[in-house]
């Protein structure tokens, strides 16, 4: 896409956390972008820097003990990461809605269903509460809940994991943002209700005018397969590897892609699935080189001396390893 298509651009966001045993860099320079219409897909293992990074974006990052310490986020001509609190909280909702990773704690217990969801339209649409109930409905059975006119009225105890996530897609959608952050909305669901829940999700995109833009963070790649146009590949708070979907899936540019990807089962494959050796490295020490050298199988020493650049290896391609070029080698034979 063109660069005038871009709703969303990032640069060099850096998120720290102060901690009795020392500073955490959870996000540590991660730059991209996000086009109108698209769906980017953000993966890696747990504590990578995923919800971070996207939860940095809307201020959402409790301080303290975690601090935006660097970075620009605009949102057109505007930088997310500048605004007052009162300005942030008009972006919320209406301009960049989120799904939290667990419907189980995100909605309030003691308040009911349309409440939660009208909210939201009083306090930012300027309806009568009246008038936000009645879109409350709407939504509800636009994300699919059966008899939704009478159970606005019920309260999130009285609903199921996966009607609890369509709850929660209802509230991030009542304003109807121009981008959706999905932060893992399928994690602690069962594969039946994730399959829903996606084809919900791809159905309200496609519906959806103008053309809905979405980050998905998961740590699923089968998922990110199924529903990504894009994807950015994070490990230790940093970009180890971004390009188009099948791009990366055909072939992986960074050894730690390629050892995520070299993990997945595939059935009638005959392969044997194939772990990535080593463990993440301690978060309260700073590396020297590339943060993924003690577990990579094509380290040198060169890796270990300085940081290692994002290299673009192609168009809207980019890798975190220097030897890029041979595993492209490897791949093709």
């Amino acid at each position: 896409m063109n660069d005038f298509e871009k709703v969303l651009q990032v640069d060099d966001l850096r998120t720290e956390f102060h901690t009795l045993g020392g500073v955490v860099r959870a996000v540590n320079g991660v730059s991209f972008h996000l086009n109108r219409g698209e769906v980017l897909g953000v993966v890696g293992e747990s504590g990578c820097g995923k919800s971070v990074s996207m939860m940095s974006l809307l201020q959402l990052i409790p301080n303290p003990p975690g601090r935006i310490v660097d970075g620009t986020a605009l949102l057109g001509d505007r930088d997310l990461l500048a605004m007052s609190q009162s300005e942030i909280r008009e972006v919320r909702s209406v301009e960049v809605g989120m799904i939290f990773q667990d419907p189980m704690t995100s909605l309030n217990p003691v308040l009911t269903i349309g409440t939660q969801i009208a909210e939201p339209l009083v306090e930012h649409k300027d309806m009568s509460w009246g008038e936000a109930l009645d879109r409350s409905v709407e939504l509800l059975d636009k994300v699919g809940i059966p008899d939704a006119a009478e159970r606005i009225n019920d309260y999130p105890h009285q609903f199921s994991g996966g009607m609890r996530q369509r709850v929660m897609i209802a509230i991030a959608l009542a304003c109807s943002p121009p981008i959706l952050i999905a932060d893992e909305p399928t994690t602690a669901l069962d594969v039946t209700i994730q399959a829903q829940i996606l084809d919900l999700l791809k159905e309200l995109q496609n519906n959806s005018d103008p053309p809905l833009a979405m980050i998905f963070i998961t740590h699923n790649l089968g998922v990110v397969a199924e529903v990504a146009d894009r994807v950015m590949v994070m490990y230790c708070g940093k970009i180890m590897e971004e390009g188009a979907v099948d791009e990366i899936f055909s072939n992986p540019l960074h050894p730690y892609t390629k050892g995520l990807l070299e993990s997945i089962p595939q059935s009638g494959s005959g392969r044997k699935l194939k772990a990535i050796p080593g463990n993440l490295p301690d978060p309260l020490t700073i590396q020297n080189g590339c943060s993924f050298s003690d577990r990579c199988e094509l380290v040198q020493d060169v890796c270990k001396e300085s940081e290692v650049e994002l290299y673009k290896v192609g168009q809207n391609r980019f890798s975190r390893c220097i030897f890029w070029e041979k595993i492209n080698e490897s791949n093709i034979t």
